[in-house]
């Protein structure tokens, strides 16, 4: 039984021959349909991370109904669980590391870097398997009803924390196309900027009504 670590930045024979049956089941898996319970291709999903992020492991989607007074949000997260199997060797190596680590200057991945950072990775503009809850809220941040399953989505764009923030900021003006990622030919920076704010808006109702019900708040430095 293989029970090799991958190193940070080469792989022993072990290793390689590990990450090499991986690609290689990956390979054979493309050709197979995959049992999801919805498709969520359409949507405006996007990530939101650190600008330098390159493992993305969640996403978001957020719309208007059609009768005006609710919202269709949807939390979408990579479904790793269709490329390492329970009880593979790759499953049992990540167990032991348990997350990925953050160094100031590199990243110690809990799974190889294909995996990671390319198949399980909701890069944009390309199908990827997630595992999602979509709720349909309010816009007090009220749950009319809520689904879990299997999906498949398609993010349209990679924002980072600065490029939301700014959206934020700045909620009736039109950030420039310069400033902005790339986004998918099915939507537009608009329409994303005004998901931004819809989540923005739900969120600070929902915090609003936490510290309401007696949620307490910290207001200390961090050191």
């Amino acid at each position: 039984m293989v029970k090799q670590r991958w190193s940070v930045h080469t792989a022993t024979d072990a290793q390689q021959g590990m990450l090499e049956e991986m690609q290689d089941s990956q390979t054979s898996k493309s050709s197979q349909p995959c049992q999801c319970d919805k498709t969520c291709l359409k949507d405006c999903v996007f990530t939101i991370d650190p600008s330098t992020a390159r493992d993305l492991d969640d996403a978001l989607s957020c719309k208007p109904l059609a009768d005006g007074n609710a919202y269709e949000v949807g939390v979408h997260i990579a479904d790793v669980s269709y490329f390492v199997p329970e009880e593979s060797d790759l499953d049992k190596v990540a167990a032991e590391r348990a997350t990925s680590v953050y160094l100031v200057q590199k990243v110690v991945p809990m799974l190889p870097r294909p995996l990671c950072e390319e198949l399980c990775s909701l890069n944009p503009m390309t199908d990827k398997l997630t595992f999602s809850v979509i709720w349909t809220l309010t816009p007090e941040g009220k749950i009319l009803d809520e689904w879990f399953g299997r999906t498949v989505i398609r993010s349209c764009t990679k924002l980072s924390y600065e490029h939301a923030q700014s959206m934020i900021e700045s909620p009736t003006e039109r950030i420039p196309g310069t400033e902005l990622p790339p986004v998918s030919p099915e939507h537009s920076s608009d329409e994303v900027h005004q998901a931004v704010l819809s989540l923005h808006r739900i969120a600070k109702e929902l915090r609003k009504q936490r510290f309401s019900d007696g949620a307490l708040r910290l207001d200390q430095i961090n050191i």
